[in-house]
């Protein structure tokens, strides 16, 4: 009995150790599979964040190509409306054509002051002249003090087609003694003015363009008179108007 009972005890015991190897040859292999599906998963996040990584890359490119096209389109829609600004000036025997365009460039630190027109006025400086370049009519009509005209034009409605020669433009300039001359037309958005500056220029007559027109000076004084100015301001000593 008891040499039974001792056989049925190894065979347990033997039982429980078999089970144990064999359990651990399972946990052993379970942890094989988690280690390999561990490593997947690290495979496919590392693989998804480059995916990432690429898109934003790709984006990054995509709106540095979209700000480099943009700005050359916007650079050619510049260059299209000072070629259109240049286009529209009238020719005076061929001079004064595009070049006035380069004039609203190059020669913008040398236009004139209206509010520097207004103390040579007050001061009766000789030493500037200020001349009206529109027609005779409009001139009559109203245009600013101590101001000599020298048309450009002797009709607005048919301007093109009545412009003065270079040569009558230069040989009045030239009767000029002051040290300074202040050129002004209709407005500030005028490129006639520009465009008689580079004529006199190559001719070695130097003037200053007034940064506004006679419109602006008379009409919209608000526009340049210091806003301290504006209660006790009277542009009617500063403007000679025909009288109605």
């Amino acid at each position: 009995m008891n040499k039974l009972k001792s056989t049925i005890i190894l065979l347990v015991i033997k039982s429980v150790k078999t089970a144990k190897v064999k359990l651990m040859q399972v946990i052993k292999v379970l942890k094989s599979r988690e280690t390999k599906l561990a490593t997947q998963r690290l495979i496919k996040k590392t693989q998804y964040y480059l995916r990432l990584l690429s898109k934003r890359q790709y984006l990054k490119i995509g709106v540095a190509s979209f700000v480099i096209v943009f700005g050359l389109l916007l650079g050619v829609s510049i260059l299209s409306q000072i070629k259109a600004i240049r286009l529209q000036v009238p020719h005076i025997n061929g001079s004064l054509d595009n070049r006035a365009g380069d004039s609203l460039l190059s020669d913008k630190n040398l236009m004139y002051d209206p509010f520097n027109l207004v103390e040579d006025i007050q001061t009766n400086n000789s030493l500037v002249a200020i001349i009206d370049i529109r027609s005779k009519t409009e001139y009559e009509q109203g245009h600013i003090r101590n101001a000599i005209n020298i048309p450009v034009y002797m009709s607005l409605s048919h301007l093109k087609d009545s412009v003065v020669s270079d040569s009558v433009l230069i040989a009045e300039f030239s009767k000029i003694k002051a040290s300074s001359i202040v050129i002004y037309g209709n407005s500030a958005s005028s490129t006639i003015p520009l465009a008689v500056k580079n004529v006199l220029a190559k001719h070695n007559i130097s003037t200053q363009v007034l940064s506004i027109g006679w419109n602006e000076w008379h009409d919209f004084r608000n526009i340049w008179v210091p806003q301290a100015l504006w209660d006790n301001f009277d542009i009617d000593r500063y403007s000679v108007i025909k009288s109605q």
